[in-house]
This record gives C-alpha cells, sequence and structure tokens, in this order.
C-alpha cells in the first residue's frame, strides 16, 4: 500500500484521471463505442477516491470517456481490485483493456481513519487538559493542535501514540489566553501514517 503525506481530509476529494491515453474504463455497461484509431481516451476516474472507515468493503466505479465525450463500455476492459479495500489504507484497481484497446491503467482510493472528538478542555496553569471520545477500531493515536488564531495559524501539534488514551495535558503556554484546539486520530500502516480530519474547534483560557 502507498501512503498519504498528512493532510486535512474531512470531505471528498476529486477523482484522479489520466487524460490523452488510448484506453478506457467503466463499471457498467453503456452505450456501444466502438474503438477506433480517430478516438483516444480523454479521462479515467473513480466515483469516489477518498473515504472515512466505517468497516465496510469500498467499491468505487470506473468510468471512461474518450475525447468525444462517449462513455466506454465495461466490455472493452478487466478491472482487477486490491484485496480488503475495507480497513485505512490505500487501495488500487489496475485497468487491462481489450477488444480493440491496449494498455493498463491504475487508479488509487483511500481510506482514511475516523475523526475523534474533543469531549472537554480544562483549564490550568500556562496550559489545559484536553478530553476526548475514544477511536477503538482501525487507530493507533491522535494528534492535537492548538493555536491562539481561529484559523489555527501557525498551531502547534502534539502527538497521542496510544489509542486507548483519552486525555492530555498541554503545559507551557502563555498564561491568561484563549487557545484553540482540534483534535484527529491517525493510523499507521506499513510504516504510513493515514490520518482523518481535523475535529471542530473548541476553546479554553489558560489561567
Amino acid at each position: 500500500m502507498i501512503g498519504l503525506q498528512p493532510t486535512d481530509t474531512t470531505k471528498d476529494k476529486p477523482a484522479y484521471s489520466y487524460k490523452d491515453s488510448k484506453v478506457s474504463s467503466d463499471e457498467h455497461p453503456k452505450p456501444n463505442v466502438t474503438p477506433s484509431t480517430a478516438s483516444t481516451i480523454k479521462a479515467v476516474s473513480l466515483s469516489k477516491t477518498f473515504y472515512t472507515y466505517d468497516g465496510k468493503v469500498k467499491n468505487p466505479t470506473i468510468k471512461v470517456y474518450n475525447t468525444e465525450g462517449k462513455q466506454i463500455s465495461s466490455k472493452y476492459y478487466t478491472v482487477k481490485k486490491s484485496s480488503g479495500r475495507k480497513n485505512v489504507g490505500k487501495y488500487k484497481y489496475t485497468i487491462t483493456f481489450k477488444n480493440g484497446y491496449k494498455g493498463k491503467k491504475i487508479v488509487y482510493f483511500t481510506i482514511n481513519p475516523k475523526s475523534a472528538k474533543l469531549t472537554s478542555l480544562k483549564r490550568g496553569l500556562n496550559g489545559f487538559t484536553a478530553k476526548w471520545g475514544k477511536v477503538a477500531t482501525q487507530a493507533s493515536g491522535y494528534q492535537i493542535r492548538y493555536s491562539m488564531k481561529s484559523s489555527m495559524a501557525a498551531s502547534k501539534v502534539v502527538t497521542v501514540k496510544n489509542y486507548k488514551t483519552t486525555s492530555k495535558k498541554i503545559t507551557h503556554l502563555k498564561k491568561n489566553k484563549k487557545y484553540y484546539v482540534q483534535i484527529r486520530t491517525y493510523k499507521t500502516v506499513s510504516k504510513v501514517k493515514y490520518y482523518s480530519g481535523w475535529s471542530g474547534k473548541k476553546t479554553v483560557v489558560t489561567k
């Protein structure tokens, strides 16, 4: 599996596409479009490329369009899917073309862990204690970030390496200052970390 760099991904992102290749794909048969030397493939895409873990196998559909904007029937290709496609990680579809079309294309999708939710922030001397609900499945740990700006600019990040931990004391902050706080979950797969989106912001004023 191929990993992702840490990013804030709470929403689905645009599907991958491959332009100006010589082949195409679609999960469901479409109008009878036959291959020709004048017709090339404009785009190959998945219906969805980012998911949040929910314990269910993911099967995004494939669509392929030629330069005339016509969708190619699935009779012109076969699809080999990565096994599993349920747990956190990155998965691929290998599309092999046939019946007049030649070549292969690979498209990917990712399953990210569930997001944690902050339950409370308790102010303390030059700091605060954050508490959250445990993410019990497909999680390795958490990251907490805090900033004095609501935009979370110049934020600092603290990593909690045990998913069973549900509280963290943050110290060495400025006295009597308001801080914005968020949390997210991460899961390590083959030495690569996959991240949930950041939770909603909560605020706390230090003593």
